[in-house]
């Protein structure tokens, strides 16, 4: 039983390693990061990145001669209609205020504002696998706590870990799918436009974003491949415990 309890305490510093690598991952703006390739020098913003979120802009500016820079963080949210109708009165709005169009409220009632659906879908698998992380450091927790090691608690963590590895693989894998939405809503208002009866040919949409515009995953995307490695070995890990755990109780059984 020693052993087994020194076992639970390496579990418990692997889950706890894994729930802050997946939270930093989380918080930090580096998912994308989007660089113009075409903007002339009296374009303020020329890199975007971009966080589960939020969307920062880098802007460049002058003062008293001096080149500066400053990043300023918005809600990663575009303008949608409530009806379908509505599409291209939200359109125009939105070519009025390019970057700013959700933080300013000024939009008209007819439109409103929310993430995109890929944001949305890799949102809710990352708070899914954030939930069920922290709920396995408790249930290790109470593990090393409890004399008797019930299996069931065992059986409960391996299940929460091989749901968060699968929901953060998930995750990331979308990041890749849904690469280039966030250039493709703010700059050129693909869903508004479809929506309007003018859809943008997709051949001709990504002619002009890859002539315009660089799009590579930042440091947050390797923090969550980190955390999605270590998901899985605590997985493994769990497993073993539960071998352990399952040759404790017959060696017990027998002297009995």
């Amino acid at each position: 039983m020693m052993k087994l309890g020194r076992l639970i305490n390496i579990a418990f510093i692997l889950v706890l390693i894994t729930f802050m690598f997946h939270i930093l991952a989380m918080g930090y703006n580096r998912w994308k990061i989007i660089r113009c390739k075409s903007c002339s020098g009296n374009v303020s913003v020329h890199t975007i990145y971009t966080s589960l979120t939020q969307r920062c802009y880098l802007s460049s500016f002058s003062l008293d001669q001096q080149s500066l820079s400053g990043e300023l963080c918005l809600s990663n949210k575009f303008l949608y209609p409530k009806k379908k109708g509505d599409a291209e009165l939200c359109l125009n709005e939105t070519l009025d205020q390019q970057y700013t169009e959700c933080s300013s409220h000024t939009y008209s009632k007819q439109c409103h504002c929310d993430y995109a659906l890929g944001t949305k879908i890799i949102l809710a698998l990352t708070i899914v696998a954030a939930i069920l992380l922290g709920l396995t450091i408790l249930i290790t927790h109470f593990m090393l706590l409890s004399a008797e090691k019930n299996i069931i608690l065992f059986v409960i963590g391996e299940t929460f870990l091989i749901i968060s590895f699968l929901a953060i693989l998930i995750a990331l894998i979308l990041v890749g799918v849904y690469k280039t939405q966030d250039i493709d809503e703010l700059k050129y208002k693909r869903t508004l436009n479809a929506m309007s009866g003018m859809p943008i040919n997709s051949k001709e949409l990504g002619r002009l974003r890859n002539s315009n515009y660089s799009i590579t995953v930042g440091y947050s995307v390797g923090l969550e491949i980190i955390a999605l490695f270590f998901t899985l070995g605590t997985a493994i890990f769990f497993i073993f415990l539960l071998w352990v755990r399952g040759r404790s109780g017959e060696q017990s059984a027998e002297s009995d």
